[in-house]
C-alpha cells in the first residue's frame, strides 16, 4: 500500500513538473541512450537465498551516517563518513576525526560540495592511508598526526576532462596509486542523474606520487566504481555499476576484459582478502524475481531524460527508501571471475545498500553509502 502510495506521489510530481520544463535549466547537456540489461539471474547455486547477513550487530548505530569504505584490523576500524570525515573507531567508540576540510554545518545535500565526501580508502602502513575525496582528489592521510597532503586537485582537468566524482582506489606500490573518475559531468550528490543516464564517460586514472603526474588508464566506463588489484597486481578490478558486471584491466597492455557479468545486483566497491577471496557489495539488488529500478525503465528514453532535467538530488534522497529493493548480498568470486558463494539478508531488514565488505577473521563488516552504522556480520564458513 505504502509502496503504490508513493507512485502516485511520484506521478503527481512529474505531472505537476511539466509545468516547469522549459524553464528548467541545466548547464550540462543531457545524453539519454536506450540500454537493456540482460534478464536478472536466479538466485540458485551459490547464489541461493541464504540469511548469513542477519546473525549481525550494529556499530555506532545512528551516530555515524554512510560509512562508505572501511579498512579494518584487529583493534580498529577505520571509515569514510557522510559528515565529510574520515574516523577511527576503537571498542565501538570514535576516538579520532580528520577533515580534509575545515568546514561547519556539513552533512546535507548542499554543504557537500564544500564540506567533501571521503570515499574510497586503503591504508598504506600504520596509521598513513589514501583516500579519494569525491569532490576535493586524492590525498595522503596520517591519522595519529591529523594531516593531509593533496596528491591530486579535482579542480585540474586530466586530459581535457574535470574529475567529478571520485570513488575508489587501491595502491599498486609505494609510488602509484590507481583510482576511479565516475563521471565527468555530475557530482556526487547527483548520482541518480549518472545512473539514469547511464552513458560510457567514466574512467580509470593513474597517479604517479614521485613524479606528480596522473594518467588515463581506461576511460568509457559505465560508472566505474570499486577499484581492486589482483593479488599479482598485474590487472585491476573494476565495477562497472551501472550494468551489473565488473571489467579487469590488464595493466601492461591496458586490455580491458570481462571479469563477472549479470551480477544480482549493481556493484560497489570491491576488496580482498589474504585467502584470495574477492569480495563484492552489491549497492542494489536484481534477481530473476525482482528487476532494478534502473533496468525497469532503461527502455524509457524520454522519461529518464525528464527525470534527468527536472530532478537533482534533494529529490531522489528522501524517497530512495521506497524504490530501491529491500534485499541485501554479499558475493564472493575467486580470481577466475567464478562465484564461490554469496552472503545474504532476503528481507533486507538488517542489512541492504552495502557499499563495501571486508572480512577479518570470523567477522564480515559492511559499509553503507546511506545507512547509520556499520555492521559487523558473524561468519562461521
Amino acid at each position: 500500500m505504502l509502496r503504490n502510495l508513493f507512485f502516485l506521489g511520484l506521478l503527481g510530481c512529474i505531472l505537476s513538473g511539466v509545468f516547469l520544463f522549459l524553464r528548467k535549466d541545466l548547464k550540462e547537456e543531457i545524453d539519454i541512450r536506450t540500454f537493456i540489461l540482460p534478464d536478472p539471474p536466479e538466485l540458485v547455486g551459490p547464489l541461493a537465498p541464504n540469511t548469513v547477513l542477519q546473525n549481525s550487530e550494529y556499530v555506532l548505530k545512528n551516530q555515524i551516517v554512510g560509512p562508505e569504505s572501511l579498512v579494518v584490523d584487529e583493534n580498529h576500524i577505520y571509515a569514510t563518513l557522510h559528515s565529510g570525515e574520515i574516523v577511527k573507531i576503537k571498542d565501538g567508540k570514535i576516538v579520532e576525526r580528520l577533515r580534509l576540510r575545515q568546514q561547519q554545518g556539513c552533512g546535507s545535500f548542499e554543504a557537500e560540495p564544500r564540506c567533501g565526501r571521503p570515499l574510497g580508502l586503503r591504508r598504506v602502513k600504520n596509521e598513513v592511508f589514501v583516500v579519494v575525496d569525491a569532490y576535493f582528489g586524492l590525498f595522503l592521510v596520517d591519522m595519529s598526526k591529523k594531516n593531509s597532503t593533496l596528491l591530486v586537485d579535482s579542480r585540474i582537468p586530466i586530459d581535457g576532462k574535470p574529475l567529478k566524482f571520485l570513488n575508489d582506489l587501491d595502491i599498486i606500490n609505494e609510488d602509484e596509486i590507481i583510482f576511479s573518475d565516475s563521471s565527468p559531468k555530475w557530482e556526487r550528490r547527483n548520482v541518480m542523474r549518472i545512473l539514469l543516464e547511464n552513458v560510457p564517460e567514466g574512467r580509470v586514472l593513474l597517479h604517479k606520487i614521485s613524479t606528480k603526474e596522473t594518467k588515463v588508464l581506461v576511460d568509457n566506463l559505465y560508472f566505474p566504481n570499486g577499484i581492486q588489484l589482483t593479488s599479482d597486481k598485474q590487472n585491476v578490478l573494476i565495477s562497472e555499476c551501472s550494468m551489473a558486471r565488473i571489467k579487469k584491466l590488464n595493466l601492461k597492455t591496458l586490455k580491458l576484459s570481462t571479469f563477472a557479468e549479470n551480477l544480482p545486483g549493481l556493484p560497489d566497491n570491491i576488496r580482498a582478502d589474504d585467502s584470495g577471496n574477492i569480495y563484492v557489495a552489491l549497492a542494489s539488488v536484481r534477481h530473476s524475481e525482482k528487476k532494478s529500478l534502473l533496468e525497469r525503465i532503461g527502455g524509457f528514453t524520454n522519461l529518464r531524460y525528464f527525470l534527468v532535467k527536472m530532478f537533482d538530488g534533494r529529490f531522489w534522497n528522501p524517497i530512495f527508501e521506497y524504490v530501491s529493493t529491500k534485499y541485501g548480498i554479499i558475493l564472493v568470486f575467486n580470481e577466475s571471475g567464478k562465484i564461490t558463494k554469496s552472503y545474504q539478508d532476503p528481507t533486507g531488514q538488517v542489512v541492504t545498500d552495502v557499499s563495501q565488505a571486508v572480512r577479518l577473521g570470523n567477522h564480515l563488516y559492511l559499509g553503507s553509502f546511506r545507512h547509520a552504522h556499520i555492521v559487523k556480520v558473524k561468519l562461521n564458513d
